[in-house]
């Protein structure tokens, strides 16, 4: 591909076959082009073909020997032409001695190009030099021009100070973080930042450029498009732009356009209320979400996140345990084949006599277990596996478990994994207390119902109007003392049915407890 910095196609000798040759020239690898002006009239023909053709673009100027179409009103339209989107550049300016060896020309000449480079400077517009037998008079005005405006001069060419090329970057950055639709920043403002913040000079038309080569690069990078493509499609549909300019607001903001505000605030809340995820490393985690939205939203979601937060874990090490039991579930590492195999750790749990530094279980005795599945239930982190000391499947907290270890051993109990249906393994359980799974079936209130279908869902589990004042529930359950629990929290709003032994160990359970008051 090849970028033509430099051609006058407006020129009358293309006036046979210019639609022709530039239409061919991006099949031939050249594009984009700039189409340099040298006149009024030239630098209007530029910017028609500009209009004409997507991939050619205009510098717009006066050459040296042109200068007495310059005055003050086609100066002023000369202002207004670098403020248009395809004007990249100014120039044909300069110095030309060659022709022109009258004193009152040539200070003319030096008049308008000094005037043309301040045009280039209030635009952030490069600049297109032409000088012939004025070497030193071109460059003593630039070295003026360098100082005076900040522009570079280079041998055979010119160009920016180094760190104007962090310009783009900056402005995207500091538009993410600090803008949204309810808050938009003025160019102006963006000058500012840039120039008090980053030390990097700008002007308000150099924003604007700078803006419409970002959403350029975001479509050519979402999508894997060419530019010309990419500027097709920003012509046709403002809302391709990931930065749009709010008219009635009068600035620029982020449109976030893979994720709303609703979905980043659902992700922090859900970081804030599992309970498995300590609560320093809950807020780095939300930290890291809040990072996709502005920095006005990113508060209302830090306020709103720790109104729902609960009581965590102080186990820091929730993550690391999450990623080793991840490795050792895993049928694939490093792009190997890999056997799962079992881990071992050690259990916590709280004692009365110090309730902030929880003890290990068993004086610290590892636990060894075949790992088959990690669940989430109420707030916290579950992994259920195969306890070979007990011989059956269990389940443990993960924010309980302390310093764990793959051991290289392939893991067992594949028969007592494969007879637990784990999509209805949390349906069964009650705070993921194991228990002999059995068909019980209870009886509720009406006004029960949602209470119920929140607990066991709509799926495996049959529901029946019992009366004008009851319905019946008859699913799976491991029976144990949460399960009863459960049952208890309703009082005479719900009632064990059958089977009987579940009817008889329901009542055995609450003599257990009644026991325990008879004697006081």
């Amino acid at each position: 591909m090849i970028f033509e910095t430099h051609a006058h196609y407006d020129d009358a000798k293309f006036d046979t076959d210019r639609e022709m040759l530039l239409a061919d020239l991006p099949q031939r690898g050249i594009s984009p082009l700039i189409n340099v002006g040298s006149s009024i009239a030239t630098t209007k023909t530029t910017l028609s073909l500009a209009q004409e053709y997507p991939f050619l673009y205009a510098a717009v100027g006066v050459h040296p020997s042109d200068v007495d179409d310059l005055n003050e009103d086609t100066y002023a339209w000369l202002r207004q032409q670098t403020t248009l989107q395809k004007t990249v550049a100014v120039g044909e300016i300069g110095l030309d001695y060659y022709w022109d060896k009258e004193p009152e020309i040539q200070a003319k000449q030096r008049y308008w190009f000094v005037r043309q480079l301040a045009l280039a400077q209030q635009a952030d517009l490069p600049v297109i030099i032409h000088s012939r037998d004025a070497a030193e008079d071109t460059m003593k005005i630039m070295e003026k021009a360098r100082n005076e405006y900040g522009f570079e001069v280079f041998e055979g060419g010119h160009g920016r100070k180094e760190n104007q090329k962090l310009k783009p970057y900056l402005v995207l950055q500091y538009l993410l973080r600090q803008s949204d639709e309810n808050h938009v920043i003025s160019a102006t403002n963006i000058v500012g930042y840039l120039q008090e913040i980053c030390g990097i000079y700008a002007e308000r038309r150099g924003i604007y450029r700078d803006i419409d080569e970002i959403n350029k690069a975001m479509l050519i990078v979402e999508y894997g498009i060419d530019v010309h493509e990419a500027e097709a499609r920003l012509d046709e549909d403002e809302g391709e732009k990931t930065i749009v300019y709010d008219r009635s607001k009068k600035g620029f903001y982020v449109r976030q356009r893979h994720f709303d505000l609703t979905d980043i605030r659902l992700l922090a809340e859900c970081v804030y209320s599992a309970k498995f995820i300590e609560k320093g490393q809950a807020d780095r985690l939300v930290d890291v979400v809040a990072e996709f939205v502005s920095e006005e939203q990113a508060k209302t979601i830090r306020h709103d996140a720790l109104l729902t937060d609960r009581v965590k874990t102080d186990n820091k090490s929730v993550l690391i345990n999450l990623s080793e039991i991840s490795d050792a579930l895993s049928h694939e590492q490093s792009g190997q084949r890999h056997a799962p195999e079992k881990i071992s750790f050690k259990y916590l749990e709280y004692t009365i006599d110090d309730l902030d530094k929880p003890k290990e279980r068993r004086k610290g005795t590892r636990y060894i277990v075949s790992p088959y599945r990690l669940l989430i239930n109420d707030g916290n982190y579950y992994l259920l596996g195969y306890d070979e000391e007990k011989h059956k499947m269990l389940t443990y907290r993960v924010d309980r478990m302390k310093d764990v270890r793959c051991m290289g051993e392939p893991r067992e109990g594949e028969e007592a994994a494969a007879a637990i249906e784990i999509s209805k393994y949390a349906q069964q359980c009650f705070s993921m207390f194991g228990g002999q799974t059995t068909r019980v079936q209870i009886r509720f209130i009406n006004m029960l119902l949602d209470t119920v279908i929140d607990r066991f869902g709509k799926t495996g589990v049959e529901y029946a109007k019992l009366d004008d004042r009851h319905f019946t529930i008859t699913a799976e359950v491991r029976v144990s003392d949460p399960f009863f629990s459960w049952v208890c929290t309703f009082g005479r709003r719900a009632k064990i049915l059958y089977p009987d032994s579940v009817v008889a160990s329901f009542k055995a359970y609450l003599d257990k407890i009644r026991e325990m008051y008879e004697s006081c």
